[in-house]
Parts: C-alpha cells; structure tokens; sequence
C-alpha cells in the first residue's frame, strides 16, 4: 500500500472508528480511543506490508477489531502490572508524586467512579427503553419473541403470518439497526 492510498484509507478509518464514535463507545474517552487507534494503524501498516492480511472485505472493520484487541490486551497488561510489587527505592520521589496522583486508594474518588459508572449504565437503560419505545409494534414483537422470549425464527415466522424463517431473521436485523441507530442518536 502507498502512501497515498494508506492517507487515504487512514482518513477513513479515522472517520469509521472515531468521529462515529465505534472505538469511542468502547474505550470510553476520546484520547484513549485516538491513541489506541494510532497503535492498531501502525500495526496494521505493519501486517500490510508483510503481506499477512489475508481477509480484505472490510478494513476498516478488521481495523476496529485490531483496536479492540489492543483495548483489551492493555486492560489485561494493567491488572497484571497492578499484581506485581515495584522496588520503590529506585523511583525517584517525583515520580512518585505523580503516580499517587493517578493511583488513589482514596474511598470517595472510587465512589464517585462508581457513581459515573451507573449514571452511565442509567442513561443508556434510558436511551435504550425510550429507543424502543419508539420502534413500530412488529419490530417490538419481532425483537421480544426472538432475544427476550428466545423463540425460533420458524416459529415466529408462523406465528406472525411471515412466509419464511429466513423473513423473519432478515426484519429482526433490520429492527435491530433501527433500535442501535436510535439509542446512538439519544446517548
């Protein structure tokens, strides 16, 4: 890939993964998506180059996984940093300072991220039922009976007077999408 087409195809994959807010959503603020973001391009520039990308039907999904990965692998490596003992009497005090900044053991700082963390799990309920809400009644049914009630597609399809199995599946998708499209409006 040259430069150009990887400007190109980064633009895009910028636009895909963080102006849509896709790695946003995941990873929970703006700067840590981007910084993200810069270490899966990177990799993928790499993958690129050695030829080891084999499945070439959406990159910029495969982009977004990558980002992903990364996210989680980074979660994974701070746990098991925070298990390890540090020999503190190498640091220098300065370091030190700023690492108590980060690293507070202090009750009402992890209240209050607990507090933001349910008044985020609280708004989206709320996005996500009044989304709903607003879903027209065959959505509402086709969305219940397939993920609330787990009833087969063929069932559903008898059931609520659709030719085929295959109906169904495709008209919940498309409620679905209608569903996520409007919780993404009202977050």
């Amino acid at each position: 890939m040259d430069t150009k087409k990887f400007t190109h195809f980064f633009n895009e994959c910028y636009d895909y993964c963080i102006v849509q807010k896709r790695l946003v959503q995941f990873v929970g603020n703006q700067v840590d998506a981007e910084e993200i973001f810069a270490e899966a391009i990177s990799k993928f520039w790499v993958k690129s180059a050695a030829g080891a990308i084999k499945h070439t039907a959406n990159l910029k999904g495969l982009l977004l996984v990558i980002a992903k990965r990364l996210w989680i692998d980074r979660r994974r490596n701070k746990k098991e940093a925070m298990q390890y003992a540090i020999d503190w009497g190498e640091v220098d005090d300065s370091f030190l300072k700023i690492a108590a900044l980060y690293t507070s053991t202090d009750p009402l700082v992890h209240k209050e991220e607990t507090v933001a963390a349910e008044q985020w799990q609280e708004k989206r309920a709320i996005a996500f039922s009044t989304a709903f809400a607003q879903l027209d009644d065959k959505c509402k049914r086709l969305l219940n009976a397939r993920h609330v009630y787990k009833i087969s597609a063929a069932v559903v399809a008898k059931k609520m007077g659709f030719n085929s199995a295959r109906v169904v599946t495709t008209l919940t998708s498309r409620c679905k999408k209608k569903l996520l499209r409007a919780v993404y409006n009202l977050l």
